[in-house]
């Protein structure tokens, strides 16, 4: 599609920012000590005045990376009215992909030395700050550099506490192991040299939330230290958030988690993980209850495996008596998980057995996992099967039982109490009958979890 008069056009892969196509402006080969990378969404409201913190900043060598993440009010209007008047702001547009490619289109268009984020509806405080940042970074050697934050809600300013203690009585830049804090949140109140995120390829995951603790804490990990500069840097705006929105995306929060639970693990960063069971157990909880369901169960049990420390997760007798499920069922999803997280082969069973192609029964959360699985492990699904639902599944018709399949070896039935449809299957037709929950069980009492997928 054409790009919109004056942007340039980005066509932004899901994966590192390594691999966006990007078209670059000659004019931008000059020195910048910092890139402000400002992603939105429909934020016509807030744009300008974001911006305009921006421009009261005394740094002189910046540069603003505006990325319109293909919004559909006024924003990129506001953009390029800016980027006609400031010759250091550039507008970038792509089709909507999410706060995480958008971030990455960034950093791929960045120049400067050092990155950091804005966010469109914030905005900065100290018109100092910037030129204080850079220059604490730039003597003090650090890779990344940190400044005091704020808090607006409803008009009304409070200080965050992150730093102060430390940093404000000192009054002066001060040199911190990142061990000794462990925090995963607001990525924003920092800057990051650009060199470091490009040594460790450090770029954000594609999640609708909780795309930047994931970030934050590679970043954090890699560079070992941050030096924080006493400055009011940041202010957050709260209170014109879409929250229904923000809770019915529980689902992308829970795989964030478990990024910075396994990043924490990784590095034996104990605090970290507790503050994150501390968020589940507490702030998480009542969108947990209300979106539950088996999905979020199999991603808080990965979570749960994912600990190194003796904190628990409370809430998981809780939630499953919530759905019904008994002991039997825990212990099928905590083996799925297990044996998922261990890249387990679900396809060898079936290829000793000389089944190359498929048709799974029962296309609930045990047959998405079958599906999954089994195409994982190069056994070809061929045929979606049910005994309510209708339609369209992966790309397959979905059958009635008594149906005719297409040319296959076996039938998986995805069930957790199939043994009626087990029966049922064996007496219309002559081919194997599998159930996916004894497959589960041989796989996981024989070890399988130790082989890789092919």
């Amino acid at each position: 599609s054409a790009s919109p008069m004056g942007s340039s056009s980005l066509m932004v892969s899901e994966g590192s920012p390594g691999n966006c196509m990007k078209q670059m402006d000659g004019s931008r080969d000059m020195d910048v000590d910092i890139s402000i990378i400002i992603p939105a969404f429909n934020a016509e409201k807030y744009l300008a005045e974001c911006l305009d913190s921006v421009i009261r900043q005394t740094l002189a060598a910046k540069e603003v990376i505006c990325i319109d993440d293909g919004s559909n009010d006024g924003t990129l209007a506001v953009m390029l009215e800016y980027e006609a008047s400031y010759p250091w702001v550039h507008v970038f547009h792509q089709e909507n992909k999410g706060p995480g490619p958008a971030k990455n289109a960034g950093l791929v268009q960045a120049k400067g030395k050092y990155v950091t984020f804005l966010d469109a509806d914030d905005w900065y405080l100290d018109g100092q700050a910037l030129a204080r940042l850079v220059a604490a970074a730039d003597n003090s050697g650090a890779r990344v550099c940190a400044g005091f934050r704020q808090i607006c809600e409803r008009g009304i300013l409070r200080e965050h506490p992150l730093f102060r203690d430390i940093a404000g009585k000192a009054g002066h830049p001060v040199k911190l192991l990142f061990r000794d804090y462990q925090d995963d949140q607001d990525y924003q109140q920092y800057i990051f040299a650009r060199s470091l995120l490009q040594e460790y390829g450090i770029c954000f995951p594609v999640l609708l939330r909780y795309e930047d603790p994931v970030f934050l804490v590679q970043a954090l990990l890699a560079a070992g230290e941050v030096c924080v500069c006493p400055v009011e840097f940041y202010c957050l705006r709260l209170g014109h958030q879409d929250f229904q929105q923000i809770e019915s995306r529980i689902g992308e929060t829970l795989q964030g988690i478990l990024q910075v639970m396994r990043l924490a693990g990784e590095h034996d960063c104990r605090l970290l993980q507790q503050r994150k069971l501390v968020q589940l157990n507490g702030q998480l909880y009542p969108a947990i209850r209300k979106h539950f369901d088996k999905a979020l169960l199999s991603s808080l049990m990965e979570i749960d495996k994912a600990r190194i420390i003796s904190d628990e997760l409370v809430i998981f007798a809780d939630l499953t008596r919530m759905l019904g499920m008994g002991d039997r069922e825990v212990t099928l999803l905590s083996r799925l998980v297990e044996l998922l997280q261990a890249r387990a082969d679900f396809g060898a069973y079936c290829r000793e057995h000389g089944w190359q192609r498929a048709a799974i029964y029962g296309l609930g959360h045990y047959g998405e996992i079958a599906y999954q699985a089994l195409s994982a492990g190069s056994v070809k699904i061929v045929a979606a099967m049910d005994g309510m639902k209708r339609g369209d599944w992966h790309g397959l018709e979905i059958l009635a039982p008594e149906e005719d399949l297409p040319p296959c070896d076996l039938i998986v039935v995805a069930l957790l109490n199939g043994e009626q449809v087990i029966a049922r299957m064996q007496a219309l037709v002559s081919l194997p009958v599998l159930s996916f929950t004894e497959l589960v069980d041989k796989l996981y009492e024989e070890g399988r979890g130790d082989r890789p997928c092919n």
